[in-house]
């Protein structure tokens, strides 16, 4: 049997690679500069040959959307955090019996998602492969 504090870990890990996923699907900026959608905005940015008043209103318009998606983690975050305070405190009132069916639950559902990474050829695959 697995320690409390493994199986804490395990409820964290699998809170996490819930949140996210749902982060990956929600539209709109992702990672650096240069990746996902701001990649094209890049791209049409050069091609645009901006005159200058343009540029300094293109300019603020990019500090705008990156202050709107720090806001949008940030509160991610906190969202997050409540979630697996909530769910800390279903574990914690289980027996060992229940901790036990959580551990094993987890463990499934963490085997099925390296299956699935695997079989689609995702990072999962070249890491473990």
């Amino acid at each position: 049997m697995i320690a409390p504090h493994g199986v804490k870990f395990m409820l964290l890990a699998a809170g996490l690679l819930v949140a996210g996923s749902v982060w990956a699907q929600a539209p709109g900026e992702r990672g650096p500069e240069g990746m996902g959608p701001m990649r094209g905005l890049e791209r049409l940015h050069k091609e645009l040959n901006l005159n200058s008043q343009q540029e300094e209103l293109w300019k603020r318009a990019q500090a705008a959307q990156r202050e709107a998606h720090r806001s949008m983690r940030a509160q991610g975050e906190e969202t997050q955090k409540q979630v697996r305070e909530a769910w800390f405190a279903v574990y914690d009132t289980l027996d060992a019996g229940q901790r036990e069916k959580v551990r094993v639950a987890i463990r499934d559902g963490m085997d099925r998602m390296d299956r699935m990474g695997r079989h689609r050829g995702g990072p999962r695959s070249e890491m473990h492969g």
